[in-house]
């Protein structure tokens, strides 16, 4: 069978993503795209949803690690007829993620700047396929926003693998605070990692969650970068 799952997101990522070459592809019809697959064997839509979103997690952290935002799965899941024909089979509802085209561009342009992500993008893609570690943390990095607690495992995974401050990728003191607004309960409330704060004192410096969130996909896209 061939199956089909709704995409949501700019034009601009959905035709990067739609460059990439593999037993997937992704597909538009005017305003619309598509994640296609084709399967050896009839399967139900809820395992159609599990193996697209699986798929979609290590496309976002490729994405992501690109410099890209996300894109979600849309409203709509379903499978092909004999004759071409689309079928819905199942409403999966989620949140639309929107971006912004970077500048503006001539044609020309604008499709070899396509083609530079594209081709950024696979090479993440094919890494992933290597590299247990960066399928791991590409698969975290599949959302807009990391939890502190997700956030800390990627740091925590990046941190055992490569020097982040010898790299240059952050300074010993933005990661103590990092670390320190992860963990104490007062600077993070009920989304700490701990329940009960261990130092005497809350973190001296302010660190938002969008600002912790930059810092960690910064070091971690960095990292995978060294990969390559």
């Amino acid at each position: 069978m061939r199956w089909w799952v709704e995409l949501i997101g700019s034009g601009f990522e959905l035709s990067i993503l739609g460059q990439l070459r593999s037993t997937y592809s992704i597909e538009n019809e005017g305003q619309r795209w598509f994640l296609v697959q084709e399967e050896s064997n009839d399967i139900g839509r809820e395992e159609i949803r599990t193996k697209a979103q699986d798929l979609l997690d290590l496309l976002n952290g490729a994405l992501v690690t690109t410099g890209l935002p996300p894109v979600k799965i849309g409203d709509k899941i379903g499978r092909y007829q004999e004759d071409g024909a689309r079928i819905q089979m199942h409403l999966v509802v989620l949140p639309m993620s929107l971006s912004v085209r970077p500048t503006v561009w001539t044609a020309t342009e604008e499709e070899a700047y396509k083609k530079s992500l594209a081709d950024s993008v696979s090479e993440r893609l094919t890494l992933a396929g290597e590299d247990a570690t960066v399928n791991k943390v590409l698969h975290m990095l599949n959302t807009d926003f990391l939890s502190w607690t997700q956030m800390y495992r990627v740091y925590e995974i990046v941190k055992k693998d490569a020097n982040i401050i010898k790299f240059g990728w952050a300074t010993d003191k933005q990661l103590s605070n990092f670390r320190h607004h992860a963990n104490d309960p007062r600077a993070t409330g009920s989304d700490s990692r701990h329940g009960v704060h261990n130092s005497p004192d809350p973190p001296g410096e302010p660190l938002s969650f969008t600002e912790a969130n930059t810092l960690i996909r910064r070091i971690a896209s960095e990292w995978v970068k060294t990969k390559l």
